[in-house]
C-alpha cells in the first residue's frame, strides 16, 4: 500500500514512515500541502495520512480539491477532539479521524481498515461473453467491454444486474 504522510512534526513523520515501511507499506512523507499537490499529480496514493494543524489552515481544502480529481482514502490526524471538527473533517471527505496522541499501531490497523474497505468497493467482476470480456464495478455502477466503456440507463442497469446475480436461471421474454 502507498501512503503518502502530510505531518508538521518532522520526527513523527519519520517515525510513521519507518513503522509503515517495517509493516510492507511504503511511505511517503511531505512537509507541505504544496508540495503534497504535486506529488500526487505523478503518482496517486492509496492512503493519504494529512495532519489537520498545518500552518495555512486550508488542509481540508487542499484536501477536497485534490480528492476531486483522484480516488483515494484519506486519514485525518489532529489534536482537536471537537464535534465541529470531526464534521468538518468527514464533511470535507475524509475517511477517518485520529485524535493525537494516538499510537502506530492503530494508524496501522485503521490503513487495513481503509484498505479492505476500499477493495471491497471497487471489486470487479470479469465475465467472459464469447471472444469479448465484460468488466462490473458494482459499486461504482460502471461497465466495460474489451476495456471500453459502457453507458447505461438505469433500467439497463437493473436488467443487467439481475442477470449476473442469476447467472444460473432461465429467463424468457413475454
Amino acid at each position: 500500500m502507498l501512503v503518502y504522510i502530510a505531518e508538521k512534526n518532522k520526527s513523527w513523520q519519520e517515525r510513521m514512515i519507518q513503522y509503515l515501511f517495517l509493516n510492507g507499506d511504503k511511505a511517503v512523507g511531505f512537509s507541505s500541502l504544496a508540495e503534497l499537490g504535486s506529488a500526487v499529480d505523478n503518482s496517486v496514493p492509496d492512503v493519504l495520512v494529512a495532519d489537520l494543524s498545518f500552518p495555512d489552515k486550508e488542509t481540508l481544502f487542499r484536501i477536497r480539491d485534490i480528492k476531486s480529481h483522484y480516488i483515494f482514502s484519506v486519514i485525518i490526524t489532529s489534536d482537536d477532539s471537537s464535534e465541529s471538527s470531526l464534521i468538518l473533517s468527514f464533511s470535507s471527505g475524509c475517511d477517518d479521524y485520529l485524535i493525537k496522541p494516538y499510537s502506530l499501531k492503530e494508524l496501522t490497523l485503521r490503513l487495513n481498515a481503509l484498505a479492505r474497505r476500499f477493495r471491497a468497493a471497487n471489486a470487479v467482476s470479469v465475465w467472459q461473453c464469447g471472444q469479448s470480456r465484460m468488466a462490473v464495478n458494482s459499486a461504482a455502477h460502471d461497465v466495460s467491454i474489451d476495456g471500453v466503456r459502457v453507458s447505461l440507463s438505469v433500467s439497463e442497469w437493473k436488467i443487467l444486474t439481475l442477470f449476473l446475480r442469476s447467472a444460473d436461471r432461465f429467463f424468457c421474454y413475454a
